[in-house]
């Protein structure tokens, strides 16, 4: 779909803006729930490292474990920084990037259970 008409352009005298069988959606950016999972986990954590790099230190560390899920609820459950101590909470997009890991986590090995 085209959100200009083509042949009322021509008339005009301009030329085409695209060609006839491409289309305006070819060229926008993939919406990021249709990018690749391991993209989707390097993502979440740049934007978490940025404003809270020992957040991301510590998810990566935990991350596949047990303690890993325990430390994304704590964080996304009581809503704010451990290091901080204050209880402002996190930053829309850093929540968000929160909740990616958490739909992504899973945990692949229990130290408590051998």
């Amino acid at each position: 779909m085209h959100y200009f008409d083509i042949e009322k352009n021509q008339a005009l005298g301009f030329p085409p803006l695209v060609d006839k069988v491409e289309t305006v959606s070819d060229t926008w950016p993939m919406p990021l729930h249709d990018l690749p999972e391991n993209h989707q986990i390097e993502q979440a954590l740049n934007i978490i490292g940025e404003k809270h790099p020992h957040i991301a230190r510590a998810i990566t560390t935990f991350w596949g474990f047990q303690e890993g899920a325990d430390y994304l609820d704590k964080l996304i459950f009581d809503g704010s920084d451990p290091k901080s101590h204050t209880r402002e909470g996190f930053k829309s997009d850093v929540l968000a990037a929160l909740l990616t890991l958490q739909t992504f986590h899973s945990v692949t090995s229990d130290k408590h259970n051998p």
